[in-house]
Parts: structure tokens; C-alpha cells; sequence
């Protein structure tokens, strides 16, 4: 009977031992694993635009500018003469600041010393020609106009014109150009 109760202990040992290894797994598994679901989380992106109108001697009808419209096209100026004034509105749409550059790039002119004058302002109300200020002499692949920083629905009108010098001598002038608005959208700050 000895030989009976000493298979007994065996196996209530083994038993014993499986039992604890299978528990050692399990809090092992669970200490080294856990899980959670959050409720569903929702991003959403700023929107990105930027209204750029024109209009050509008012405010009061100012019309898409994209890169069909000529600002000013076939103009021929006399010394002493300008051409009308060109408002251009830049609006910004976003969610939030943008900073907007307009600039006059790709100047092309001949011959290389014009006498042409560019004048550009930034502006509240219609502008009389003798009230742009200072001129300037296009004189690279790009100069710079304005800088601007916009919040939403926010707008600068930038007035731009040209005139030619009274006591211009050259004739046949001629300066070909683009000008061009770009906006960046400026980052915010986290707090």
C-alpha cells in the first residue's frame, strides 16, 4: 500500500508544479501585456486659401487675378504720362495667419537702361497717381513690393503703377514682367 500513496504524492506534486508554472505564464503574460481603446479621436486640417483680386482705376470692381490677366498689357506711354492705377486684393480664407510677399518677377527689358518708373503703395482707399510716393527702377529678376501678415478674413490692397520719366529720350522701351502674389501659411504656436 506504501507503493500506492507514493504515486499519489508523485502525481499531487506534478500537479502541483503544472499548476504553478501555468500560473508563473499567466502572470507573466499579464504583467508584460495590457490593452485600451480610446474613444474615437477626430483631426482636422486648416483649409488654405487665398483670394487674389484685381481692379483696374477703383474698389469697386475687383476681379479674379490668375495667370490669364495682364495687369498691363499693350500699354504705350509718352514721357510724362502713367498708366491708371492696378489695386490688387489679397484676402486670406484660412484658419489661420498666413504671410503674404507680392513681388514683381521675370523682368525682361529692352533697352537695358529704361527710363520706365514702377510705383507700388499699400493702400485703404482709391489713390491718386500723385499720391504713390517714390518710384522704383525694375531693375532684377525679381523686386520685392510687400510683405504682409494676414489673420482670417483679413485683406491688403497693394496699388500699383508705372510712369515714364518727362525728360525720357529713349524711344521703343519696352519691359515685359509678371507680378506675383504668394502666401505662406504661418505655423501656430502650441501652447
Amino acid at each position: 500500500m506504501k507503493h500506492n500513496g507514493t504515486i499519489k504524492t508523485i502525481a499531487l506534486s506534478l500537479a502541483s508544479v503544472v499548476l504553478c508554472l501555468v500560473m508563473l505564464l499567466g502572470a507573466t503574460f499579464a504583467w508584460f501585456s495590457s490593452s485600451v481603446t480610446t474613444a474615437t479621436n477626430v483631426i482636422r486640417t486648416g483649409t488654405f486659401e487665398v483670394d487674389v483680386e484685381y481692379s483696374i482705376g477703383d474698389f469697386n470692381d475687383f476681379a479674379p487675378l490668375n495667370n490669364t490677366v495682364a495687369l498691363f498689357d499693350n500699354v504705350v506711354l509718352s514721357p510724362g504720362e502713367n498708366t491708371d492705377i492696378r489695386y490688387i486684393k489679397i484676402t486670406n480664407k484660412n484658419s489661420y495667419p498666413v504671410k503674404v510677399t507680392v513681388s514683381v518677377n521675370n523682368v525682361q527689358q529692352s533697352p537695358a537702361d529704361p527710363e520706365l518708373k514702377f510705383y507700388y503703395k499699400e493702400v485703404t482707399q482709391v489713390t491718386r497717381f500723385d499720391e504713390m510716393g517714390d518710384s522704383s527702377t525694375l531693375t532684377g529678376p525679381v523686386s520685392h513690393l510687400s510683405d504682409k501678415q494676414l489673420n482670417k478674413d483679413e485683406y491688403v490692397i497693394i496699388a500699383v503703377a508705372f510712369g515714364l520719366d518727362v525728360d525720357a529720350t529713349q524711344t521703343g522701351e519696352e519691359i515685359q514682367f509678371t507680378v506675383a502674389v504668394r502666401a505662406d501659411q504661418i505655423a501656430p504656436v502650441n501652447p
